[in-house]
């Protein structure tokens, strides 16, 4: 620090220093007492006689510091008992308590705790500029850290701080020992030291968001697009394929018809062994059988990226507060990015203190929804943690359903995926088979792929995690565009599992094809780039994964762009063919064989995914869209066309995010439940 102190504001300083340290020395023993079943930072109490009123000493006596001076400014004597009971209970701040359940703002807390230590209050923003230094546990400043040094009035620095039960106390005794910290202590909130803190090491924080996985796992790494190998074996096949097609053409069509009748028929008999696995199930209601005690229940984060989605923020923070959890263990994290002015605004309108927090992710490429959940992950605190999209709805009882499966199952369990319901079904046609698909995949597929183990790839919203294994696979990669399918089959590789829940997320699906075509053309481009991850070491995939696993990733991964893409082709082929026989004197085997070909292949298409979506519909209460079923067929040109434009621009924009626009009117937005 360049700042020269006068040794009369220095000494006081020096002894908050020393104060940090007995602070990081508290907090370490305090974490070992959790760890092994020992009291939590919330009993610590400490009430100098001096601050004491007559008519308020035993109550203070018997209460945690961090609460016990809130009686004298009107909160009830019943409602800081209770809250000391749960905090006792819990392990987390008495204050925390009160905050998170609404009883005081935290704005007030901090106003009141400053009244009553005679200090100034302060809750501006504090630029980095400004901020000069920081004091604390320096292994995790943005959790426990709680004194700056900001330059704000005058030469010399002031000291913010947001005391909380760890901290109070010896805040108290350094400043009755040095009075002239009196004038150098300021009071500001936690929200706002949180903010400097993070604002503080922003660049650091960007910097792992984008180049983690890089870094530790160049090879699952998106930002290669195509490795040289495969280029050369694209290269090789296209030249023999024209090669094939000049000087042997029946044979290559031949071929060429066989190779990607295999893989679209491997994806075919997957779908045709789930539609009979699939049975209709208990209502969502029932699926968290298992009473929790609050007390039992850890930190749960909830992560929602948003990106000029303004017009959905309002009702959003409704649905993620009607979810049933405590609100004292409970971090719901609203990710901006930070030229998002308008969506910015709108959250903070919305939100007003615990649970909910603004992040702002600082505008650098690549602009995708996993660098900002990257940038997001280390301020979270949850021991589990889930994600959702500005539209969802989740069903109130999803954390306690996931929470209940993580806890019966061993740490090989990592992730958790919720189905997803359209809640527009009705809204056109397009809603209409956007629905019957996801009731197909997350009703009916995935249920089936997790009662077998095997690799799932991940939709993109309302998949609960166990952070410590999302962690050690290197989280989500901010360059691929369909991040969820790709850390999907990274978690299986690693030898994790992933399962699915019942209670139901309700979504909204692009109403017209233009939003619709945008949005399956980015799917379908970040399930290009996870196919092209996952296979520049084909042997090496198989050892991860064992030979059946590997037979669905090529099913399920493989099956699905194969028949997207060749699908058209299918259907031409087989007019040409039933062209040249009707003309023709006398059958050629060669266009007879063609034929049964393509028909086997479109016709086992449709009927597995028709037999699946029947089956799978009841199960998302959309029994009703059975008969658009048979816009099967013109639905699957449309998405072979959003797959087609998915090839082109992986070519020419690989990292490029097309935003999908969300306009249904609010009213007809919210659970069914609610």
């Amino acid at each position: 620090m360049s700042h020269k102190l006068s040794s009369q504001t220095l000494r006081p300083i020096k002894s908050l220093i020393c104060l940090s340290n007995v602070i990081q020395n508290e907090i370490a023993v305090q974490n070992d007492n959790s760890n092994t079943g020992g009291g939590s930072a919330s009993n610590l109490q400490y009430t100098p006689d001096h601050l004491l009123d007559s008519g308020d000493t035993k109550l203070q006596q018997t209460l945690p510091l961090d609460i016990a001076f809130l009686h004298r400014y009107g909160i009830s004597k019943k409602a800081l008992g209770e809250a000391a009971y749960r905090s006792t209970a819990s392990g987390e701040p008495a204050a925390n308590q009160l905050i998170a359940d609404g009883t005081i703002s935290e704005t007030d807390y901090y106003i009141c705790m400053a009244h009553y230590l005679g200090l100034p209050f302060d809750d501006t923003e504090i630029s980095i500029k400004e901020c000069i230094g920081e004091l604390g546990n320096q292994s995790n400043l943005i959790e426990n850290a709680k004194l700056l040094l900001v330059k704000r009035h005058g030469p010399l620095p002031m000291i913010y701080t947001s005391p909380d039960s760890r901290i109070l106390g010896m805040t108290l005794q350094e400043t009755a020992k040095h009075p002239s910290l009196k004038g150098r202590v300021v009071i500001t909130t936690y929200s706002n030291t949180r903010r400097t803190f993070i604002a503080r090491r922003r660049q650091s924080l960007v910097s792992s968001a984008v180049f983690l996985l890089k870094k530790h796992s160049p090879g699952f790494s998106a930002s290669t697009i195509i490795t040289k190998f495969q280029t050369f074996t694209f290269v090789f096949i296209s030249l023999a394929l024209v090669f094939g097609l000049f000087f042997a053409k029946k044979m290559s069509v031949y071929l060429i018809h066989l190779i990607g009748s295999v893989f679209y028929l491997m994806c075919v008999w997957v779908k045709m062994i789930a539609a009979v696995y699939s049975v209709h199930e208990e209502p969502a209601e029932t699926a968290v059988q298992t009473e929790f005690s609050e007390f039992d229940l850890p930190i749960y984060s909830v992560l929602v990226a948003l990106y000029r989605e303004e017009n959905q923020v309002e009702d959003l923070v409704k649905a993620l507060t009607a979810l049933e959890w405590p609100r004292s263990k409970l971090e719901i994290k609203l990710i901006c990015e930070g030229d998002d002015h308008a969506c910015i605004a709108a959250v903070n309108k919305a939100i007003s203190g615990l649970p909910f927090e603004l992040v702002i992710v600082p505008p650098t490429l690549p602009r995708t929804k996993p660098k900002a959940l990257n940038f997001a992950l280390p301020l979270c605190r949850g021991q589990f943690l889930v994600l959702y999209d500005a539209e969802d709805r989740p069903h109130p009882k999803q954390l306690l359903e996931a929470y209940s499966q993580f806890e019966c199952t061993d740490k090989s369990l990592a992730c958790l995926q919720a189905p997803l319901v359209i809640h527009n079904s009705e809204h056109s046609w397009l809603t209409s088979l956007f629905a019957i698909e996801y009731s197909a995949l997350f009703s009916g597929l995935l249920p089936t792929l997790a009662n077998w183990q095997t690799p799932i790839p991940l939709g993109g919203t309302s998949n609960h995690f166990r952070r410590s294994a999302l962690e050690q696979v290197g989280a989500w990669d901010p360059y691929n565009v369909t991040e969820d399918a790709d850390l999907g089959i990274r978690l299986s590789r690693k030898g994790y599992r992933i399962g699915t829940l019942r209670c139901p997320t309700f979504e909204e699906a692009p109403a017209n094809f233009n939003p619709w075509v945008k949005q399956r053309t980015r799917w379908f481009k970040g399930w290009l780039q996870t196919w092209l991850v996952h296979m520049r070491n084909p042997a090496r995939l198989q050892k991860d994964l064992g030979w059946f696993n590997t037979f669905i990733f090529h099913a399920i991964i493989t099956g699905m762009l194969v028949s997207a893409l060749f699908h058209p082709f299918f259907l031409v082929s087989l007019g040409i063919t039933l062209y040249y026989i009707a003309i023709s004197p006398e059958l050629d085997p060669f266009y007879v064989v063609l034929a049964i070909i393509d028909i086997s292949n479109i016709l086992f298409g449709y009927l597995a995914f028709s037999v699946l979506a029947w089956r799978s519909l009841p199960i998302s209460d959309l029994t009703r869209l059975r008969p658009k079923l048979v816009g099967i067929p013109v639905y699957w040109l449309l998405i072979s066309l959003a797959a087609w434009r998915a090839v082109w621009h992986l070519i020419r924009r690989p990292f490029e995010w097309e935003k999908t626009p969300h306009v249904i009117s609010s009213s007809d937005n919210q659970y069914p439940n609610d």
